[in-house]
């Protein structure tokens, strides 16, 4: 796969595809921000390794219960590519959300309007 990450691709396609996404509230945004910050420090490497005390702490999600509910959310809702819990951390594996092959947005699984 030779797409590269650019965050302000990244982010506008997720701004545009959770405005027509209901379920998607401002935590569920707070956290993907920060994982596709913490992308972009990653270069390339779309999988990242993470403790939910640290994406807790900087989504402001207020406890792990929250954070482990959000990520399963935005797991099935076509959000990520694949989401691991582990004893010393999760491993997340983002997903393009912009195609800079085919130069559009990807479709996601399903979003429901209401």
């Amino acid at each position: 796969m030779n797409n590269h990450f650019n965050l302000e691709i990244q982010l506008s396609a997720f701004w545009e595809i959770r405005m027509a996404d209901k379920n998607i509230k401002s935590h569920h945004a707070m956290l993907y921000i920060n994982l596709l910050l913490k992308w972009r420090k990653q270069k390339d490497n779309p999988v990242l390794h993470i403790t939910s005390t640290e994406m807790c702490y900087e989504s402001n999600l207020g406890n792990r219960s929250n954070y482990f509910r959000y990520m399963r959310e935005l797991l099935e809702w076509g959000y990520l590519r694949s989401y691991r819990k582990g004893t010393n951390g999760a491993t997340v594996e983002m997903k393009f959300l912009y195609d800079p092959v085919g130069l559009h947005i990807v479709s996601l699984p399903r979003t429901k309007s209401s």
